[in-house]
């Protein structure tokens, strides 16, 4: 028998609920054609899910997550060690995660991926994708991940990283780290593979976010992001430090791969990474002295994420 979608190690489809899951754990494989999750495929409308672990391994052609395939609600204090795999938006705790709805906070909260991902497209330790559909109430919050950690390894084709492959819009990432390894092609990060900005609505932000995996592709490659995409310069970066190692063939550098237009400059600050014999530069293709010395800079003392949380407050 082939099961299509919706299959969940707890449960495929909640319809509706007004409680939450919590406390449950994994151990099973778990395998469906989309929409597949080590707990729960398609939660369709809860408050939450809570204290969970996954230690199966998820197999999905895409929509996949350690915990859940899909959230727009809490995952708090969640532990995925299993394997995911799919094609299209693969996450150590969730396949994607959108913007909230009836007043829930999308938030992935202290939660651990140290199980291996392996993905095409949308790839994150964490999550596939942070995603924010546009929409014409303004009150509705982007999801977020916060003091959330990977340290399995990644593995993707394109819009690949340590915490999530894609950081669209009204998105935030804060408290972050990943210290597993990442390979692709291109859009490689080891915190975001591809940030994405716009004119129009309040804009994503990644800050005290710390990467030490190593990245290997062909292009767009940077320690914390590998495409600044967008134009209005409104994309925060803000005291991240890298020390992965970088290896790619074009626009790959110690903070950002490539960033599109000069304007994003603006909105980065207080960026760190940990020079090494490569001599890259902190942004690809672009001089570190080029309006950016006093923002990202190169140092050469090593710092644990445990030194470099110390730092914050001092």
């Amino acid at each position: 028998m082939v099961i299509h979608g919706w299959v969940g190690g707890m449960a495929g489809y909640i319809r509706k609920s007004d409680g939450n899951i919590s406390n449950c754990n994994n151990y099973g494989a778990v395998t469906g054609d989309n929409t597949i999750g080590g707990i729960v495929g398609y939660p369709n409308d809860i408050s939450g899910i809570y204290n969970c672990t996954n230690s199966g391994t998820i197999t999905a052609t895409r929509d996949a997550g350690g915990i859940a395939a899909f959230t727009w609600f809490p995952i708090e204090k969640c532990i995925n060690s299993g394997e995911v795999h799919s094609n299209l938006r693969t996450g150590g705790i969730t396949g994607e995660s959108i913007q909230g709805t009836d007043g829930k906070e999308p938030i992935i909260l202290e939660c651990y991926n140290t199980g291996k991902i392996i993905g095409m497209e949308l790839t994150g330790g964490i999550s596939g994708i942070l995603c924010y559909f546009s929409t014409d109430n303004p009150e509705i919050d982007g999801p977020k991940i916060e003091n959330s950690h990977n340290s399995g390894d990644v593995f993707g084709n394109m819009m690949t990283g340590g915490i999530t492959g894609n950081i669209q819009p009204k998105t935030e990432i804060l408290g972050c780290s990943n210290i597993g390894n990442i390979s692709g092609t291109s859009e490689l990060g080891g915190i975001a593979g591809m940030f994405s900005e716009i004119d129009n609505i309040k804009n994503s932000r990644i800050e005290d976010s710390y990467n030490s995996g190593n990245i290997a592709g062909v292009s767009k490659i940077g320690g914390i992001c590998g495409y600044l995409h967008g134009t209005s310069g409104k994309a925060t970066i803000k005291q991240c430090y890298n020390r992965g190692i970088i290896n790619g063939t074009e626009k790959i550098g110690e903070i950002i791969g490539i960033e599109e237009n000069e304007t994003n400059l603006n909105a980065l600050s207080k960026l760190y990474y940990l020079r090494n014999s490569r001599g890259l530069n902190a942004i690809g293709g672009k001089a570190d002295n080029e309006s950016t010395t006093v923002q990202i800079m190169g140092i050469e003392n090593d710092f644990s994420y445990e030194e470099f949380k110390a730092s914050l407050n001092s």
